[in-house]
């Protein structure tokens, strides 16, 4: 069994480095840099050191403020002589600097985003898309019933991740790897711009999770029910 599942995990990482490898060495000779994408370092300088050395307001949910800063500063940085490595470097040595200086600002912006993120209904979107004024029960609703359906769904995956549920046979190996899959696709959008839509890549594994502990909340009710107890005494009689 040991054998096999490291075979499966050797199959993986052959497979994963197929797909990533051509386009990292494509990126390496073309600009010097051995990784898939700068995007990690150039959303970490924009939207989180520099937010947080020039701070929007939080509630500003459109960000368009913030926009303008980014592409600023991104022409500045467009105009300087640098190559794309040289440039590399310097962004991640600045975005350490910014971070390091207004690291509450950053903390702040970063929880707000994370709640955002986790949380968010995406009511004020969608009354700002729509052609009229929507009725304040409309706009209650769209701001209640999310928010309920997000919160049942949050309390769910806790409990099914957890909760040890030997019914369903999930090993704590599977419920570490999804509850690593949670933390590593929500922390990096909890930023200044965190909003609902970041949390779409997250919800499948969150529904696993739901459905786990759906299931553990199911299998109580019917330990808990006179029917379960009854059929539990009968079982223990026999054995």
């Amino acid at each position: 069994m040991q054998k096999k599942r490291r075979a499966v995990g050797l199959l993986f990482l052959v497979s994963y480095l197929a797909c990533v490898a051509p386009w990292m060495v494509r990126n390496y000779h073309q600009h010097g840099l051995a990784t898939l994408s700068a995007i990690g370092t150039v959303d970490l300088y924009f939207y989180v050191g520099g937010a947080g050395a020039h701070p929007h307001s939080v509630t500003e949910l459109s960000s368009s403020a913030l926009n303008d800063d980014v592409t600023r500063i991104s022409k500045e940085w467009a105009s300087q002589p640098l190559t794309p490595s040289e440039r590399e470097r310097a962004v991640e040595t600045r975005t350490l600097v910014l971070i390091t200086q207004h690291w509450p600002t950053v903390a702040y912006q970063t929880a707000v985003g994370f709640s955002r993120t986790c949380f968010g209904t995406g009511a004020i979107t969608i009354a700002n898309s729509v052609s009229h004024p929507l009725s304040r029960t409309v706009r209650v609703s769209l701001a209640i019933a999310p928010l309920v359906e997000v919160l049942t769904l949050w309390l769910l995956a806790g409990i099914g991740a957890f909760t040890a549920n030997l019914a369903s046979h999930v090993t704590r190996a599977i419920r570490v790897m999804l509850i690593g899959c949670v933390v590593l696709l929500v922390l990096p959008a909890s930023s200044t711009m965190g909003q609902s839509r970041f949390r779409t890549p997250v919800v499948p594994v969150l529904a696993i999770l739901g459905a786990m502990g759906g299931e553990k909340l199911w299998q109580q009710r019917r330990r808990l029910s006179p029917v379960g107890s009854l059929n539990a005494i009968r079982l223990a009689a026999r054995n």
